[in-house]
């Protein structure tokens, strides 16, 4: 079946060839003239131009855009002191001035140093949401805060990464024992997100 298909495409291609090769024999043999010559030519002109011509080039400035009116402000979130007994962690009942539980030098609680408001998501901005975010976490020795997460949220989702994005850059004094920085667990702080 191939060889049949390889002969039949073979018989084509000299058939179209032979007529091919016939057509330009006669358009060659034929007594048209392809070109007159006998016709008068039509003289090209030629224009010299000085070479100490200066060529002017302009550029075409855009037109100014109208001003656009200028944009809302983005709102800007308050945010609040923790909430809870969160700041009282040390118990009444302890005595840190007993020889078990060393020196009393700077012995104290755990106090915020330094505090970021969070960014107003602009989604939540743009529909005019207000809510608040309540934030559990714990304090490092250091006074880092790590082991962010949200303890409550209204609405439940939509301002829960600003809040914690700025819990994690929270500074604190360390609360202290003996006069050693410790950790400490169980903190609380709440985010308010209102429109100004």
């Amino acid at each position: 079946m191939t060889l049949s298909r390889f002969a039949l495409s073979l018989i084509n291609a000299l058939f179209i060839s032979a007529v091919l090769l016939a057509m330009m024999y006669s358009l060659i043999r034929s007594e048209q003239v392809g070109l007159n010559f006998h016709e008068p030519l039509v003289p090209i002109i030629t224009v010299n131009v000085r070479e100490d011509s200066a060529v002017e080039t302009g550029i075409n400035k855009p037109k100014k855009p109208p001003l656009a009116d200028p944009t809302p402000d983005t709102p800007s979130p308050t945010y609040e002191k923790p909430i809870g007994n969160i700041v009282n962690v040390i118990s009444e009942s302890l005595d840190y001035g007993s020889p078990e539980f060393g020196s009393t030098i700077n012995d104290g609680q755990l106090n915020l140093a330094f505090a970021v408001p969070p960014h107003y998501p602009a989604k939540m901005a743009s529909k005019g949401m207000q809510g608040y975010v309540v934030v559990g976490f714990s304090v490092s020795a250091s006074g880092s805060v790590f082991d962010a997460y949200i303890a409550e949220a209204e609405p439940s989702s939509g301002f829960n990464k600003a809040a914690l994005i700025a819990i994690k850059r929270f500074k604190y004094k360390p609360r202290t024992i003996g006069g050693k920085p410790v950790a400490t667990d169980g903190q609380f702080y709440r985010f308010v997100f209102e429109m100004e």
